[in-house]
C-alpha cells in the first residue's frame, strides 16, 4: 500500500498535464488509498500562504510603528 501511495503522490506532479478524466480518476484513487487530493493539497497550501502573508503584514506594521515611535 505504501508503494501505491508513493506512486499516486508522484502522479500529482503531472496533474496539470492530465486530461480532466485522468485528474478525476487520480483523485478517486487517492481518496480510496487515503492520499490527499490535488484540491485538498492546494487548499492547505493556500491557507498556509495566506497565514504567512498575514504574519508578514503584521510584522511590517509593527516595524513601521516601532520606527515612528523611536523618532
Amino acid at each position: 500500500m505504501k508503494k501505491l501511495q508513493e506512486l499516486v503522490n508522484d502522479l500529482y506532479w503531472e496533474y496539470d498535464r492530465m486530461s480532466s478524466s485522468g485528474q478525476e480518476s487520480l483523485d478517486e484513487i487517492a481518496k480510496i488509498i487515503k492520499v490527499p487530493t490535488q484540491k485538498k493539497t492546494q487548499i492547505e497550501l493556500d491557507d498556509s500562504y495566506n497565514i504567512n502573508i498575514q504574519t508578514q503584514s503584521k510584522n511590517i506594521t509593527r516595524t513601521k510603528k516601532l520606527k515612528s515611535f523611536s523618532k
